[in-house]
């Protein structure tokens, strides 16, 4: 399987759909730091929303 970062544009439109249940709102930072890899955005909003781990250690993690 060969996945692709995706676009700025469609990576702040799936997030949006996670939103409702986590009030999480995705930055560009995050976006550009995870070079839009949607599995280490998944890995952050785990860590961030669902561990509760600051939004530093969240993103520092990989």
């Amino acid at each position: 399987m060969d996945l692709k970062p995706v676009s700025k544009r469609e990576i702040f439109r799936v997030p949006k759909e996670g939103n409702g249940e986590t009030r999480v709102n995705l930055c560009k930072d995050v976006v550009e730091k995870l070079d839009g890899i949607i599995g280490w955005l998944t890995l952050f909003g785990n860590f961030y929303a669902v561990r509760k781990m600051s939004f530093n250690d969240a993103l520092g993690y990989r």
